[in-house]
């Protein structure tokens, strides 16, 4: 199945670029952000080292240890997507930026050499293990374990995650796919503020077409005006096409919506 990626254009804030192939615009009514200093961590103590060794089995509780991973086994089991986020961090491994990076790591034990061996050791460990206790044994046999400082020297940690959605769209405008998702006008940097809002560029019920100043610019068409709203939002999403292809899309610039 071939499979493009293409970069869109918000009605609001921007969408930074995936892969050059088209872009698009989008517009939501978010307020600009506002500066906030970051907060000022707590000075480390002397020597305190960013992430600090412990001994797993005096450390780990029952209600507070490793997981099974049961979800990597079974019918609906996502243990090849763990495989291939391990082979995407060993192929991020052999790129000059890891090198560059790993050369000034303040930990001199961890370097890049041992982390790709540790990769290649635990992508094995995944597709040996049978069961998910067989998995956790073998980690806690063969592995060592850190636990980081975190941002108060008391191990506090905070979590960020990604979600991007899968659509169905067209590449050519239909009686069922009429909602465009466009791409980043090129002199979009020249349009006077303020900016166009949204019912300007594409009417109140979205159909706006060859009456936009947009005309032109679309890249895929939608069955529902949702989808490409909440990809404004979003910021980027996997487009499932209707000619059986597959592409994606990512944030390339923004209106300053008043």
């Amino acid at each position: 199945m071939m499979r493009k990626n293409l970069t869109l254009f918000a009605f609001t804030l921007g969408i930074a670029f995936i892969n050059p192939f088209s872009s698009v615009l989008a517009q939501i009514p978010i307020p600009q952000p506002i500066e906030v200093p970051p907060a000022t961590p707590e000075t480390p103590a002397a020597g305190l080292p960013p992430l600090q060794k412990v001994d797993i089995d005096t450390v780990c509780t029952p209600q507070n240890c490793l997981g099974w991973d049961e979800q990597l086994w079974g019918q609906q089991g996502d243990k090849q997507a763990l495989l291939t986020a391990i082979d995407n961090s060993l192929r991020y491994l052999e790129s000059n930026k890891a090198v560059a990076a790993y050369q000034t790591y303040p930990i001199t034990e961890i370097t890049l050499d041992r982390v790709r061996r540790s990769l290649v050791r635990f992508r094995e460990v995944v597709i040996n293990s049978q069961s998910a206790a067989e998995l956790q044994a073998a980690v806690r046999r063969e592995f060592v374990f850190y636990q980081s400082i975190g941002n108060d020297n008391k191990g506090t940690v905070k979590f960020t995650a990604y979600y991007e959605p899968v659509y169905t769209a067209s590449r050519v405008r239909t009686s069922v796919y009429k909602y465009p998702l466009y791409r980043l006008p090129k002199d979009f940097q020249k349009w006077p503020k303020p900016h166009p809002k949204r019912i300007d560029l594409e009417g109140k019920n979205g159909l706006l077409g060859n009456r936009s100043r947009l005309k032109g610019l679309e890249i895929v068409w939608f069955s529902n005006r949702l989808e490409p709203y909440m990809i404004h939002i979003q910021g980027s999403a996997q487009i499932r096409l209707t000619n059986g292809q597959r592409t994606s899309v990512g944030y390339a610039g923004g209106t300053d919506y008043p």
